[in-house]
């Protein structure tokens, strides 16, 4: 290769280019100090609560995880206690026979492929059933078993699962009480 280039050109050359780098570099570095000091004067602000700062010095806004006002957290408080205490109560009811309920109203053409259950305060359970179903058929006649079941109330199914004629996908919603009314 054919340099044309004398020594102290490509020497200032060199020179120029290291000082390049290394004005890119401290550009980089201060951006990143100047972020985190930003990000941490902020964090140290939410962590006092200072949440009136970050709407522009007005008044209080409800914010989620702060309390806008002392007059809302005696109710956030007991809403809460109310919400330990139906976790912590006995369950009397049973989720062992849903399943197997909603199982036995399959018939040929429905399958079954998420079940989900949630308790409910005042007992029994709000169950979640999903599947596929062949034919409007075969969704019709699951969804007249489940209708007919006098353990289940309140059974609901989306008149959009009726929508194609085969490969329907269904989200059948129903209250489950294992003692019957």
């Amino acid at each position: 290769m054919l340099n044309i280039l004398t020594n102290d050109v490509q020497e200032n050359t060199k020179r120029e280019y290291r000082l390049r780098l290394l004005i890119v570099f401290c550009l980089f570095f201060g951006v990143e100090v100047l972020a985190a000091v930003f990000g941490g004067a902020l964090s140290f602000q939410a962590l006092r609560g200072d949440e009136t700062k970050f709407t522009g010095g007005g008044a209080p806004s409800k914010v989620e995880g702060f309390v806008a006002s002392k007059t809302d957290a005696p109710h956030l408080v007991s809403e809460t206690k109310a919400r330990l205490v139906t976790l912590a109560a006995p369950r009397q009811e049973a989720l062992s026979g849903a399943l197997p309920l909603f199982a036995s109203f399959r018939n040929g053409g429905v399958k079954i492929t998420a079940f989900a259950a949630t308790p409910l305060a005042e007992g029994g359970f709000e169950v979640s059933v999903s599947g596929t179903a062949e034919t409007r058929d075969a969704l019709a006649a699951f969804y007249a078993a489940a209708k007919s079941e006098r353990r289940l109330a309140q059974v609901a199914l989306p008149i959009d699962s009726f929508a194609k004629e085969t490969a329907l996908s269904f989200t059948l919603r129903t209250v489950y009480r294992e003692t019957l009314p």
